[in-house]
């Protein structure tokens, strides 16, 4: 009895299987025709274009940063020139960086006095606002976000360096959302 229900079953996903195969194949036709027809502007701007990059650290600079902030600058400058295309009418993307803090903390507390037993690493993080700005001066679009990484990266390099590569990681970090956005 058995064997004839595995064969019993065999026999009705077969058949919902060839009953499905014209419906999928008319899904397959559309999605080809659609890819296969789709006009295509010459004229119009690869998403990931831009026609400058600027980065202003006017406000870290205010706050004190100091030297991280030619470091942010420079790092988040050249983490988004690798992402993007320079092209002659494309937008203008200026970003502002408001917020940089790393954590004192760089390690993690496995002692979960809650009893959860997960302990969530401490964060730097990175704050500020993107903008893409067209040839005209109007603002296209505005994306304000604050970039988190962990605290313990970098952690086998001394000191001095070890600050540094949190910087330029939180920099990773931030230039991939704002390429995720734009």
């Amino acid at each position: 009895m058995i064997v004839r229900h595995a064969t019993r079953s065999s026999l009705v996903r077969n058949r919902i299987l060839a009953s499905a195969a014209p419906l999928f194949a008319m899904l397959l036709a559309i999605l080809a025709s659609t890819v296969l027809f789709a006009p295509v502007h010459a004229t119009a701007q690869p998403r990931d274009s831009v026609s400058a990059i600027t980065v202003d650290v006017a406000p870290l600079r205010a706050r004190g940063v100091g030297v991280f902030a030619d470091l942010l600058h420079d790092s988040l400058r050249a983490e988004l020139q690798a992402r993007y295309t320079i092209a002659a009418n494309a937008p203008r993307l200026h970003v502002t960086l408001n917020s940089f803090f790393l954590n004192a903390n760089t390690w993690i507390d496995h002692d979960d006095s809650f009893g959860g037993g997960f302990a969530q690493p401490p964060l730097d993080n990175l704050g500020g606002e993107a903008q893409l700005i067209a040839p005209d001066g109007r603002v296209i679009d505005s994306y304000s976000l604050l970039a988190n990484n962990p605290a313990t990266t970098g952690s086998h390099r001394p000191s001095p360096e070890r600050e540094q590569i949190r910087a330029m990681a939180l920099t990773r970090v931030f230039a991939g959302w704002v390429v995720r956005r734009f």
